[in-house]
């Protein structure tokens, strides 16, 4: 179907697959393909304005596609998404593609905030993405220093664990604060229960000696 894009990757054939992104199957499937196995750098670029836009469809394939780049915006890009509000499959994207090409340790700090975020598809794909991102980085530090790895590892270790405690402090505190205002409301409602009962009686009681 698109033989006609072996040569260089013009702006009117790059809108041509952008534009099939939202298209019917057999040509999304296609424009998925060709746009990411072509490397030229002004294809992430688009795709990089492409995914912040407000069609989660689009987004989606966008992001699959990002998945399968090397280029140190792409990280940037996604963090800066996960700072905003998107949608449950978004998100879960977002985590998947982290999972493919981040290396940063904000990564790991952002995929672990989104494993308390009570949506389960996220919850999972955070998860399976940090893992990815701790062995890249351990893998990448066995190539440049062999007797630093193990430091990384616990550096890690201890960073993930220190996230998942704030977390778990954060939850806590949450929750004594929703048990304090549950017995504000309790107390009110014994209160506003009480008072109506008294007036009744003194209304009768008037009533009687008339």
């Amino acid at each position: 179907m698109y033989g006609q894009f072996d040569g260089p990757m013009t702006d009117s054939r790059l809108n041509t697959l952008i534009r099939d992104l939202n298209g019917i199957p057999a040509r999304r499937k296609n424009a998925i393909k060709v746009l990411s196995e072509r490397n030229e750098p002004k294809i992430v670029t688009r795709l990089l304005k492409e995914v912040v836009k407000k069609d989660q469809d689009l987004r989606i394939s966008v992001l699959r596609i990002l998945g399968r780049k090397e280029d140190e915006r792409i990280e940037r890009v996604l963090l800066k998404l996960l700072e905003e509000k998107n949608g449950g499959d978004v998100t879960a994207e977002i985590c998947s593609t982290l999972g493919k090409c981040g290396r940063s340790r904000d990564s790991i700090r952002a995929l672990i905030e989104l494993t308390g975020n009570g949506n389960a598809e996220v919850t999972i794909k955070a998860k399976a993405a940090i893992g990815k991102i701790k062995n890249r980085r351990i893998h990448s530090e066995e190539r440049r220093d062999p007797a630093h790895t193990k430091k990384e590892k616990l550096v890690t270790m201890a960073e993930i664990k220190g996230t998942i405690d704030d977390i778990k402090t954060r939850n806590t505190a949450f929750m004594k604060a929703g048990d304090e205002l549950l017995e504000k409301m309790r107390e009110i409602s014994r209160k506003a229960h009480t008072a109506p009962k008294k007036a009744r009686k003194g209304r009768k009681g008037r009533r009687t000696n008339s």
